[in-house]
């Protein structure tokens, strides 16, 4: 008796390049515009402060990050980073591949979905108009 199962294909979840490029020259105007915007001229002494703001491919997801510094004497490290969005390819050979997932990280730790199976154009302006992702 033969006995069929499925397996996860790391490789059927793979971004195609040319959406790639678009996420990442996007990714490089708003993480500009973020750093403006969140990085303080004068850091505090005694409380967490965003130090650079920048994105990251994690496989087929799009991560937008924040490292923040830690200046206190009781701090248990220097910095921590948080993501704060994710972005994930959820297309196909069959399906096509302008089909995607966004995601926002509540204080919980928690993903929880806000946009689900839409466009990258989508996906993209829900990010910079949405409160969840500190961009608009």
């Amino acid at each position: 008796m033969q006995y069929r199962t499925w397996v996860f294909n790391p490789k059927s979840r793979l971004v195609p390049e040319t959406a790639r490029k678009r996420i990442d020259e996007w990714a490089k105007t708003q993480t500009e515009i973020l750093k403006k915007k969140l990085i303080p001229k004068n850091p505090p002494k005694k409380y967490n402060y965003v130090a650079d703001v920048y994105s990251e491919w994690v496989g087929g997801r799009f991560y937008l990050c924040a490292k923040y510094n830690c200046p206190g004497p009781n701090t248990l490290s220097p910095n921590f980073i948080h993501k704060f969005a994710r972005l994930e390819c959820i297309g196909n050979k069959y399906l096509g591949f302008d089909h995607y997932n966004l995601f926002a990280m509540r204080h919980t730790g928690k993903w929880i979905p806000i946009e689900f199976n839409v466009s990258l154009k989508t996906c993209l302006k829900t990010m910079e108009n949405n409160g969840w992702f500190a961009i608009g």
